[in-house]
């Protein structure tokens, strides 16, 4: 009865189980930095210039140049993207340079309001961009996402940021020995504090959780020497592997949910 409702699995003359391949081939270019969204595949393609466009099947329709890898986040539906110099938007098949918005009054000298500049990591969180920029995390002015103050929108951090997890109550931020979690939903008014120890560079992603107590709930999860850990809205971190895993290597990777599959990969740092 279990294997008749059971998917993605192929059974061989033996009575062997394994599971499906999943995955679709559109074309045997080299690509980094895959982005879909909204059926779209987003991709970077090349090396010297480095193309962002549009993956088809046996196409690529470029869409500008960018200076390397890019970072993604969703910006009121449409995907943007930062290359670590400038952050893009693409709407309607074009892009654009993420406007810098208007001053109001004296705020641009009272607070240094600047074009928010790009980083390795983006997101959209609470109506804001957050950018991990080396060691800083910067975030835009509240629904005014091209811009930020240089003397107040950010935190550093001892070392480079090498992962971002916003949920709604708090951020998780993962450097080369410590994760932190930001608690609250204010940036203005953050508490920081260490909750966890040394992750795999990029390794890590907000997942919703369905089988841990914080079952229905947005998590964060990250890779670590005894597996993956998940971080909750309560910056409480658990360990489900600890004891079964141990000492595993923490290479520069990727993380990936595709139901209740995590997986993580090794990548090439950049």
């Amino acid at each position: 009865t279990g294997l008749s409702a059971a998917e993605n699995i192929l059974i061989d003359r033996d009575g062997v189980i394994t599971t499906r391949n999943k995955w679709e081939l559109l074309d045997a270019a080299h690509y980094v930095s895959a982005f879909k969204h909204n059926g779209v595949t987003y991709a970077v393609r090349g090396d010297s210039p480095r193309q962002i466009g549009i993956v088809g099947e046996g196409s690529f329709s470029a869409l500008d140049t960018v200076a390397g890898p890019v970072a993604w986040t969703v910006l009121l539906d449409d995907p943007v993207c930062t290359d670590g110099e400038v952050i893009r938007i693409i709407r309607d098949g074009q892009v654009f340079s993420l406007d810098a918005g208007y001053f109001k009054d004296d705020e641009e000298d009272e607070y240094q309001l600047v074009p928010l500049p790009g980083g390795s990591h983006i997101h959209y969180w609470q109506g804001r961009l957050l950018v991990a920029r080396g060691t800083s995390l910067l975030w835009s002015e509240a629904m005014r996402y091209g811009i930020y103050s240089a003397t107040r929108n950010f935190v550093r951090f001892p070392s480079k940021i090498s992962w971002v997890a916003p949920l709604p109550t708090g951020v998780y931020v993962g450097i080369r020995d410590n994760v932190y979690f930001l608690s609250g939903s204010d940036p203005a008014k953050f508490t920081m504090r260490v909750v966890s120890g040394e992750s795999a560079p990029g390794a890590a992603l907000v997942y919703k959780a369905r089988h841990v107590d914080a079952a229905g709930e947005e998590v964060a999860l990250w890779f670590t020497s005894d597996g993956i850990a998940i971080g909750t809205q309560a910056g409480t971190v658990e360990y489900p592997q600890k004891g079964r895993l141990k000492d595993l290597p923490l290479r520069h990777g990727k993380m990936v949910a595709d139901g209740d599959r995590v997986t993580v990969f090794t990548t090439k740092e950049h």
